[in-house]
């Protein structure tokens, strides 16, 4: 997919910045803040291939860190978290599975 020219100078200024991957540990005391509502929506997705896929994000721990603040003047929040995957695939995509290979 061909980009336009504004979308070119775009995406050669974030290439040209280091962008960090993976957890980054930032200094400072945590504080453990309660969850006080949950609402862990699902997001459906429905694939090419008519695979639908369903995500639930599950909130484990938040933390604060105190007296860190974000360039816009926000708390800088730590946490724990996992997805829930479901999926749902056609039959014409699956593989025959054999009774001996279902007790493994």
């Amino acid at each position: 997919m061909a980009l336009r020219d504004g979308e070119t100078r775009v995406a050669k200024q974030v290439a040209n910045k280091v962008i960090p991957s993976g957890p980054q540990r930032i200094e400072g005391t945590r504080i453990s803040v309660g969850i006080a509502k949950i609402d862990e929506q699902w997001s459906t997705y429905s694939l090419a291939d008519g695979t639908v896929l369903r995500l639930r994000p599950v909130m484990v721990e938040v933390n604060l860190i105190k007296g860190r603040f974000s360039a816009s003047g926000e708390p800088i929040y730590e946490f724990k978290s996992g997805v829930i995957v479901d999926t749902k695939v056609p039959a014409k995509l699956k593989k025959a599975v054999t009774k001996k290979a279902r007790k493994k």
